[in-house]
């Protein structure tokens, strides 16, 4: 297996990545935890392996990955799909993408070929961009929404509030892994993604790691548009120790190991 993909194209599909054992252990954390809402936070049942996956990834390519954030995420297309985005919460956490992974894995999942996750890869989006456009908007970058219509697609900016459009359809350059229980897609926080379809109920286990050593300033954090501004203060536990370092101890910067320490 080789991890250069991830700084190419921005993932790589891993066949077989969780075992009968890890994909038991998810399901029963998921029904222990599940909420109307759709997104679930619980532990990571697969600590020791995704460890083991972020040391390979630090040592074999050029993203700095050595902390992995705590708990896990799941998502049930039952009640819950996204859209075409770049992430939100961890951008506006960690101010950087490029060096961030989510490993996205269904541990419930019907059909190998639907209800499953669609991407843009790094390569397919520069064959329809100017390099100055693809570093200064999109690598290593995050908080953006996307309306993507046959012939065009306009792109929301949900960091600063600035809203440019493609003269291209993403699904014209977009990429559909087939993926059955126990695969794992590995995606660069930066990657553009959204639910692949609705059409059957999938659950899949969300888990990230980032760069420890990542400098979080206070000026980009307390910067932005209204809906960052408005996204923040709708989670207050998720950015509570930003708040508490930089509003009450009154500090200018932070690391990622900082904030994780505390939590």
């Amino acid at each position: 297996m080789t991890f250069s993909a991830l700084e190419t194209r921005g993932f790589i599909v891993l066949k077989s990545f969780l075992d009968t054992e890890d994909i038991a252990r998810a399901i029963e954390e998921y029904n222990q935890i599940k909420v109307k809402r759709g997104i679930m936070q619980g532990r990571c049942v697969i600590m020791e392996k995704f460890g083991k996956l972020i040391d390979k990834i630090s040592f074999e390519t050029n993203l700095k990955i050595n902390s992995i954030n705590f708990g896990a995420a799941y998502f049930d297309t039952g009640v819950f799909t996204n859209s075409w985005h770049q992430d939100h919460e961890p951008y506006y956490k960690w101010q950087n993408s490029y060096d961030s992974i989510n490993l996205w894995a269904p541990i419930i999942k019907i059909k190998s070929n639907i209800s499953g996750i669609e991407i843009v890869p790094f390569d397919n989006l520069a064959s329809k961009i100017s390099k100055e456009l693809l570093e200064s908007e999109f690598i290593g970058k995050g908080a953006k929404s996307f309306k993507s219509q046959p012939t065009q697609t306009t792109v929301y900016d949900d960091e600063d509030g600035k809203t440019f459009t493609l003269d291209f359809s993403l699904s014209e350059i977009s990429e559909i892994p087939e993926m059955s229980v126990g695969d794992a897609i590995v995606m660069r926080g930066d990657l553009l993604h959204k639910t692949q379809d609705a059409n059957s109920r999938r659950v899949a286990m969300s888990i990230r790691a980032t760069n420890g050593n990542g400098i979080i300033t206070k000026e980009k954090f307390l910067s932005g548009c209204q809906r960052k501004r408005m996204m923040i203060n709708a989670n207050p536990k998720g950015f509570e120790m930003l708040n508490q370092l930089f509003l009450k101890e009154g500090r200018d910067t932070a690391t990622v190991f900082d904030i994780m320490k505390n939590l």
